[in-house]
């Protein structure tokens, strides 16, 4: 985007709230649209448009987070995360139900077909090893997005 004392036109912004409402913005730059669509003086049904949706936005997200995610990233990151847990529970569960690791029986589907004996077993544990990479990359993908809008918070005030 320009720099704050170059004035977009009408047209980049409408563009920009277009690129907004496709979720092709990342945090930084829906940010700075905001700014720009408050700031600026911009009125156009786009503008207003983007401004609700983003308003709509802040407040269906948790009180904790401060920048909105895309809905496309969101979703997607909610269904991987609550099938990791539902893994996860489901195997603590049935670790919990049995007495040794020499009795346990391990059934998986994959498609509506079901798996076991070693098959599952091996399926599972690499479930269980993707699902631990996945939760390390969410770890670091939390901590730059908390970097980033530290940054632009120190940039802001």
């Amino acid at each position: 985007m320009k720099g704050h004392e170059d004035r977009l036109t009408q047209r980049e912004v409408d563009t920009l709230c277009g690129l907004y409402m496709d979720c092709a913005l990342d945090t930084l730059e829906e940010a700075e649209l905001e700014y720009a669509l408050r700031r600026g003086g911009y009125d156009s049904e786009t503008a207003r448009e983007t401004l609700a949706v983003m308003e709509a936005s802040r407040s269906s997200a948790p009180t904790a987070a401060k920048h909105r995610k895309a809905p496309g990233r969101k979703a997607r990151l909610w269904l991987a995360l609550t099938g990791t847990a539902a893994c996860v529970a489901a195997l603590i569960a049935a670790g919990s139900m049995l007495s040794s690791p020499s009795e346990t029986e391990y059934t998986a589907y994959i498609n509506g077909q079901r798996l076991t004996g070693d098959d599952a077993r091996e399926l599972v544990e690499s479930r269980m090893e993707r699902s631990k990479q996945f939760e390390a990359q969410m770890a670091r993908l939390i901590e730059e997005t908390d970097h980033k809008i530290k940054r632009l918070k120190s940039n802001t005030l």
